[in-house]
């Protein structure tokens, strides 16, 4: 316990991190990944009428939170079409706007 002083630093580090929610505390994206998908997904259903596979998802904005994303899907003839659009969320997760 000779060195209690970087102990000290060490614990108060701790401490501020944990307090400020650590690296995704500052504003980070409340929402993960999976989540958006499954919301856009769900959208997407309704819009064209097919099970789409969504293939790439990159957050363009945090306020308010926006996302951009490719996604294909079968039409009704069985031809494969690949899409993009963007989608705005509220802050409480539910989809505020879909653009495709």
């Amino acid at each position: 316990m000779k060195d209690w002083k970087v102990w000290a630093v060490i614990i108060g580090i701790y401490l501020l991190f944990k307090m400020c929610g650590g690296c995704d505390g500052c504003g980070s994206s409340r929402f993960d990944m999976e989540s958006v998908e499954n919301a856009i997904e769900i959208h997407l259903i309704s819009k064209v009428h097919a099970d789409p596979h969504i293939t790439t998802i990159k957050q363009t904005s945090d306020n308010p939170p926006t996302y951009r994303f490719e996604y294909e899907y079968l039409d009704r003839y069985g031809i494969r079409q690949h899409r993009s659009g963007s989608c705005t969320f509220y802050e409480d997760g539910q989809v505020k706007d879909l653009k495709w």
